[in-house]
């Protein structure tokens, strides 16, 4: 992470980054669903919000947040700016794509929208960039067991939806 803007953010102790992971992800979704009298009927209903967003998301940072503070020699390669860049573009075309698509521009959706803007771009940089430096690297297998772990928690969050029906709240 030694040319990411976000490295203070992962440099801060893993149970922090997870509750600021669950605050801003799960509680940008509480302002949308009390806005829209969801909260109960939606929101804590759907196992795709409870147990993806209020669970699996913050779980998924704090293994990512482990596994950059216990990479001691991390491979030129995995920090090259070019990284940053690219994780720039593609998570701002995945969220506006995702916005436009599922037609969430209003004001409400904000807090939300730059929250996905944000994990989009941390699991775009960290999946590759992990893997080439556990395998330029030869590291221990405890971090190839915290990157998997990493990689089942964000496929689980994504596949919720897919078993439970789609995660949506009503329009404020």
């Amino acid at each position: 992470m030694e040319n990411d803007f976000l490295k203070p953010v992962f440099s801060l102790n893993p149970i922090i980054v997870a509750l600021l992971i669950w605050f801003w992800g799960f509680g940008s979704l509480a302002l949308i669903a009390i806005k829209t009298n969801s909260f109960e009927s939606v929101l804590l209903r759907h196992p795709g919000f409870m147990v993806g967003d209020f669970f699996l998301l913050p779980l998924t940072g704090l293994f990512i947040a482990y596994f950059y503070q216990h990479v001691s020699a991390p491979v030129s390669l995995v920090m090259s700016k070019l990284w940053v860049l690219g994780g720039v573009i593609a998570a701002t075309i995945l969220t506006v794509v995702s916005v436009v698509r599922n037609d969430l521009i209003n004001i409400w959706f904000v807090p939300h929208g730059i929250f996905y803007w944000f994990m989009a771009y941390v699991l775009i940089t960290f999946f590759p960039r992990g893997l080439l430096q556990l395998t330029l690297s030869g590291v221990d297998r405890w971090l190839w067991f915290i990157w998997s772990a990493a990689l089942l928690t964000t496929s689980s969050h994504l596949i919720l939806p897919m078993i439970f029906g789609p995660k949506i709240l009503p329009k404020p």
